[in-house]
């Protein structure tokens, strides 16, 4: 249900694009950003639904090459970013996992939507630093941010569903951070995070090598 108006959108710019010429260039970026985006929706939507009905993800998992999807997942929210003047900060070479690349894509990116979401009005440093390293039989990966932090309270219920903050007014529904914990054990991995209030949040994610 949720793929059906997806490929109306999809076809509606292609029709755009075929039918309408000498359009400027920015116009030519903006409807084939709307393609993207819905292909990638929609492909979303099919990895999502398959996660749903997985019992044992680890027999299906491959190594995946982290560097690639992590920058693919902020590319989701380079405008926001950009409007934002956020600075987003890549490790150099961050180490493969075992896993799904479209599952930790997701992971990454509602990790990355959460900081955006929360790093406050008026940051005199908006900043936003994805790294990982080999931590024993595991790969710890993190995503911190210079945001407004978390109360030990909302630590406590952060990963359950609808879970919402108060710091600031944000919006979605609450279900992103518990996607990634859902995905994270179907990948046999682990997921904590340290906060403070006003001075930001690091997301730490633990999965197989």
């Amino acid at each position: 249900d949720l793929k059906s108006p997806m490929t109306g959108i999809i076809l509606k710019a292609e029709v755009i694009r075929m039918l309408t010429r000498d359009l400027p260039p920015v116009v030519i970026e903006q409807v084939d950003s709307i393609k993207s985006s819905t292909l990638k929706m929609a492909n979303m939507v099919d990895q999502l639904l398959w996660l749903t009905k997985l019992r044992d993800a680890a027999e299906n998992a491959t190594l995946v090459d982290t560097n690639p999807v992590a920058r693919s997942a902020v590319e989701r929210f380079q405008h926001l970013i950009d409007n934002n003047h956020i600075r987003v900060e890549f490790a150099r070479h961050m180490p493969p996992a075992m896993g799904h690349a479209q599952w930790i894509e997701e992971i990454f990116a509602n990790l990355v939507s959460n900081a955006i979401k929360y790093m406050g009005k008026d940051n005199p440093d908006p900043r936003i630093s994805i790294r990982g390293k080999p931590e024993g039989d595991m790969v710890r990966y993190e995503v911190c941010d210079t945001g407004v932090g978390i109360a030990p309270d909302d630590q406590a219920r952060l990963f359950e569903m609808f879970t919402r903050l108060h710091t600031v007014n944000a919006e979605g529904l609450g279900l992103g951070l518990s996607i990634v914990h859902r995905i994270i054990n179907k990948l046999n991995g682990q997921i904590g995070v340290e906060s403070e209030v006003g001075k930001g949040s690091t997301f730490s994610l633990l999965i197989p090598i």
